[in-house]
């Protein structure tokens, strides 16, 4: 489940929805469907709490007598990739002064709020209308010298599971972080 970069091109008059194909449609099932809006609704409402966390964190780093500066600074970051980036280059400047555990915490939590950026993206952006009974979605569409085609990746209601386990994994871990920079 999850696998990915699929590439599947494009008929002539292809919509790339599953539902509409004319021998034999394979759609999501009603049970499906309405599984999947609950998977959904959970990994962006998850991402969106890590993201904020990230906010709050990088706000603290900054100044500890008001949010206010780091806030200005995280609302100029327009991507979650950027704001991790600045995460990361604040522990380092801070590396100096904290304990080994402290580093080592933040080195794992960097690496997974990468990785988290791209399950966002995938769930945010996809055709979820496209998807078929196998939960397999179109990411996006591309074109080469073969044509247009389109991106997909099976995203089940496990694989949506096991990353909202992720994102609450890294929330836990986010506040770990928190108390231990309290402690410094």
């Amino acid at each position: 489940m999850g696998k990915s970069g699929a590439k599947k091109y494009l008929q002539q008059y292809e919509s790339g929805d599953p539902c509409l194909s004319w021998v034999e449609p394979e759609c999501l099932s009603a049970p499906q469907y309405e599984e999947l809006c609950v998977q959904i609704g959970r990994v962006l409402f998850l991402f969106n709490s890590v993201e904020s966390s990230l906010d709050y964190h990088i706000a603290d780093m900054i100044s500890d007598r008001s949010r206010i500066p780091g806030y200005v600074i995280t609302s100029e970051l327009n991507s979650f990739a950027k704001k991790v980036a600045v995460f990361k280059t604040l522990i380092g400047l801070m590396s100096d002064s904290l304990p080994k555990k402290t580093i080592t915490l933040h080195a794992s939590l960097v690496k997974k709020l990468f990785q988290l950026k791209d399950v966002r993206n995938d769930v945010a952006h996809a055709n979820w209308m496209s998807a078929n009974a196998d939960y397999e979605v179109r990411l996006r569409l591309g074109t080469d010298e073969k044509g247009v085609y389109a991106i997909t990746k099976q995203l089940s209601p496990d694989y949506l599971e096991t990353k909202i386990e992720e994102m609450e994994k890294v929330l836990e871990a986010m506040e770990l972080l928190s108390m231990q920079l309290s402690e410094k």
